[in-house]
């Protein structure tokens, strides 16, 4: 008797609270990107810090963020198909994914060294190198890796396979190396140990290009000697430039080369001469270039920057759209209108929900410290030595108040008429900032942050921990005991009682009674916080230093570290709701999050329905900050998957919910809980298991 297998498979789906914080400015994200990959003209991936993946299948024109489970920098990217492949980076991470990067699975390569360049050199083989003279290779596709025997400690910057017997890898100290037998062996044909070697060309199997820190050789012999290429840099360039990250060829004549804090270069030659491209904008640091064919070509660098060119170099165009300017405020007056402010000159509009931000520059104007609209069309900006109104949501500013004694770092309206303007002393105007005049006080300090709860009652806070009160619309300012010396930056509160003001070290001090005694919160931070945003009676965001985002669900008694996405400081935070709130800092950083800010991921793999419940061991282990936890449940039921510490007591839920049978990977972004030893229990119907990990920081 014949039985019939019928096999469930289960589609591919992502169930995220996703992304937590998206990013509004630059665009498609700020971040540094240290790799870029195109398997064909429409396919690509590009890496880089904090984690970063991004996709595109329209050759650049939109991308989409894909979940990594990792905070390291990602320093290279290959695939060898449009569905397999690697992407490695700090701390010996090396991800995979089968499936184009719907998910990326980590896979053990048993160092803690960096990883910089990765390769295939066959469907089955892979080779990785990376610091401390570490050479692994893969005969499994990745997943399981092997050290190599090597003669160097230095740093491996490049790996590149011609075919599957020559490769060529190179480094510091003039480090190259040579292999014949697809891996198994490496010969030195190292250069003078004072230069420094990033990438290499194969233009063919006798024709290698290698560029570095102010250099450019050459080899006709297939690496067996080298002769240095034409190159120079512009006159009077620091010492810092010069270092070329990378090199790429289109074809045989023609190539191109980039670095750090240097200019795009050209060959045409095959590589013996090379010239300075003029872009007609300002080259920043770029740590990839990569041609797809002989007209199509990718770069990619320092703070999101994404550069393209359909004519072999000849021009150039930004595909990473936005300001880069520091952003120091942030200033909301609906889910729709928004302001951000910064410097030099810069002050970002958007009225669609951040969709869009333009960038408004206006003559004379300076540094903006801060930003206020009392209506969508009436607004406030302070800073350096000046004050600049709007009656046009923007599109115009008039100057009302110049003094080359003042520098101003916050602004706050009370009513449509009423603002204060504080810094080195406190402003006031009564005419919606059309005039402003001195308000005396006994206070010394820089001041730098103010709030009005209502058209009467406001706060000013500043540097030794001084807290100030008015109950008069202004006109008089009465000291508070914050009970604190530290600077503070920053003060919001939620109604007439509770508020909170935080400030350098990881200050957070809160009051219930409207100021007349301030409470220390622990923020389980030393980081410097800029700006806190209290919406709701429980819901307070603060940001800080780093890309730090801490928030609060029970009005300030306790804080989770959020992850944001950048390693970028954070200078402003503005909440519509509980749930909608706003971020803006260094580098152009506008990001926005719609679900509070949460971070959870939760990863349904495609495979058959499995045949009974388990729980896989988490990786990596030891880990920092953020690990991955594998489940499989074989039918449908409610699933808890919880970790304790020692005590056992509960200290995070990472799910807690019905599920449909299938494989989940969960991660663990573990920034807010102390290192030591942690328990994570999952409870799938009758079944429990409880396995443990180390968090070390």
């Amino acid at each position: 008797m014949k039985t019939k297998l019928t096999v469930i498979l289960i589609l591919i789906t992502i169930q995220v609270a996703i992304a937590q914080w998206i990013w509004q400015n630059p665009l498609p994200q700020g971040n540094a990107i240290y790799g870029v990959h195109f398997e064909n003209a429409l396919l690509g991936w590009i890496v880089g810090e904090n984690g970063t993946i991004n996709k595109t299948t329209d050759g650049g024109k939109t991308w989409t963020l894909q979940l990594t489970g990792t905070s390291q920098s990602l320093t290279d990217v290959v695939f060898n198909d449009n569905e397999n492949g690697f992407v490695v980076g700090s701390e010996g991470v090396i991800l995979k994914t089968t499936n184009g990067g719907i998910t990326w699975l980590p896979k053990s390569s048993g160092t803690e060294s960096s990883i910089s360049s990765i390769t295939f050199i066959d469907r089955n083989n892979c080779l990785a190198v990376g610091s401390d003279g570490i050479i692994l290779k893969s005969t499994d596709v990745g997943e399981t890796w092997q050290k190599q025997l090597t003669k160097t400690t230095e740093l491996l910057r490049e790996v590149k396979f011609f075919d599957e017997k020559n490769g060529l890898i190179v480094g510091w100290k003039g480090t190259i190396l040579k292999t014949q037998d697809g891996g198994k062996s490496w010969e030195s044909a190292s250069q003078d140990s004072n230069k420094y070697f990033c990438s290499i060309q194969y233009i063919d199997k006798d024709n290698i290009i290698v560029v570095g820190y102010r250099i450019i050789i050459r080899s006709n012999d297939g690496g067996n000697s080298w002769s240095e290429a034409k190159f120079e840099l512009p006159p009077n360039s620091p010492s810092t430039a010069g270092l070329l990250n990378s090199v790429s060829f289109a074809d045989s004549l023609n190539g191109l080369t980039v670095g750090f804090n240097t200019p795009i270069y050209k060959t045409t030659d095959g590589g013996r001469s090379w010239t300075k491209v003029n872009t007609g904008f300002v080259v920043g640091t770029c740590w990839e270039v990569t041609f797809f064919d002989s007209s199509f070509a990718f770069i990619v660098g320092d703070n999101g920057t994404i550069l393209t060119t359909t004519n072999s170099g000849q021009t150039w165009a930004e595909s990473s759209p936005g300001s880069r300017g520091t952003l120091l405020s942030v200033n909301f007056i609906d889910s729709n209108y928004g302001w951000a402010a910064g410097y030099i000159n810069l002050i970002l509009n958007t009225t669609n929900g951040g969709k869009e931000w333009v960038q408004r520059k206006i003559d004379g104007m300076t540094w903006r410290r801060a930003i206020a609209f009392v209506t969508r069309k009436k607004g406030v900006s302070v800073g350096w030595e000046s004050i600049y109104r709007t009656t046009d949501g923007g599109l115009n500013w008039q100057l009302t108040y110049q003094s080359s004694l003042r520098e101003m770092f916050g602004i706050a309206f009370s009513d449509s008429n009423n603002a204060i303007a504080v810094g080195r002393g406190i402003l006031r105007t009564t005419d919606g900032g059309k005039t402003w005049f001195d308000i005396t006080t006994d206070q010394k300090a820089l001041l730098f942050g103010v709030t009005f709860i209502d058209k009467m009652v406001g706060f000013i806070v500043g540097a030794y921990g001084v807290i100030l009160k008015t109950t008069n619309s202004g006109e008089t300012w009465e000291p508070q005991n914050s009970g604190s010396k530290n600077t503070l930056n920053s003060v919001s509160f939620t109604d007439r009682n509770n508020g909170i003001t935080v400030g350098e070290f990881g200050t957070i001090l809160k009051t219930t009674d409207s100021g007349s005694s301030w409470q220390q919160e622990i923020s389980n931070t030393n980081t410097a916080l800029s700006s806190v945003s209290f919406v709701k009676v429980n819901s307070v965001a603060a940001v800080g230093a780093g890309g730090l985002i801490i928030r609060s669900t029970d009005a300030g008694r306790s804080w989770v570290q959020q992850k944001s996405g950048t390693r970028d400081n954070l200078y402003g935070v503005s909440f519509i709701s509980k749930d909608e709130g706003y971020v803006v800092g260094a580098n152009g950083t506008i990001l926005k999050t719609t679900n509070g800010g949460i971070t959870s991921v939760d990863v349904k793999v495609e495979q058959t329905i499995p045949s009974e419940v388990s729980l896989s061991q988490n990786y990596p282990n030891p880990f920092n900050p953020s690990t991955t936890i594998n489940y499989t449940i074989p039918k449908s039921s409610h699933v808890t998957l919880k970790v304790y510490d020692l005590l056992g007591r509960e200290v995070a839920t990472l799910v807690d919910e019905y599920k449909p049978a299938g494989s989940y990977v969960k991660t663990l972004h573990a920034t807010s809980l102390p290192s030591g030893v942690y328990f994570y229990r999952l409870q799938a119907g009758n079944f429990t298991q409880t396995k443990k990990f180390i968090l070390m920081k």
